[in-house]
């Protein structure tokens, strides 16, 4: 039976040293796993780290969009206000030509007296928002009495929208 133990033990023994070298192969793969996992979560956390910089970026980039399209915007309203301004401005110094050769004309009375301001003034008119039916009715005056009486309207209604293109411009700009 001593034999019997014998060989039992040095299966034993054999048995035990060969889940020590299982034990420790498996130690080894645990560490090796251990730093694998590690490494994963620094790589994600790193990338976690960039997504948010990539985030802030396009924020910033998204409101500097905005702001643009705004000034875009903006710029487009002040050149339209300018081209009506200018336009007005075409409008009045016709009116104004128109008022002073009816004025030295008044003394006579011609039938179907027009001036060639008369003429230049109607293409002038077409498309101006909001519209001007003073001087439209200048431009068809044909007596210089009643050209001169609707040259002093249509410097009138002139200034109105002068000072209703101002007073816009200031309150959409305030400085």
């Amino acid at each position: 039976m001593n034999v019997f133990i014998i060989v039992a033990n040095a299966v034993l023994i054999a048995l035990t040293l060969a889940v020590i070298v299982f034990a420790k192969l498996t130690v080894t793969e645990s560490r090796k796993a251990t730093t694998a996992v590690r490494d994963t979560v620094s790589a994600l956390e790193n990338l976690l780290s960039v997504a948010q910089d990539t985030t802030a970026s396009s924020e910033s980039a998204a409101v500097a969009a905005r702001q643009t399209v705004e000034a875009a915007r903006a710029a487009r309203a002040a050149d339209e206000h300018d081209r009506r301004v200018q336009r007005l401005r075409q409008i009045a110094e016709l009116v104004e030509r128109i008022f002073e050769k009816a004025a030295a004309a008044d003394e006579r009375t011609r039938t179907a007296w027009r001036c060639m301001e008369q003429r230049e003034l109607p293409p002038l008119l077409v498309g101006v928002e909001p519209p001007l039916p003073k001087c439209d009715h200048l431009a068809g005056s044909s007596q210089a009495g009643s050209v001169f009486a609707a040259a002093v309207d249509a410097r009138d209604e002139i200034a109105v929208q002068l000072r209703n293109l101002h007073t816009t411009e200031n309150r959409n700009n305030p400085q």
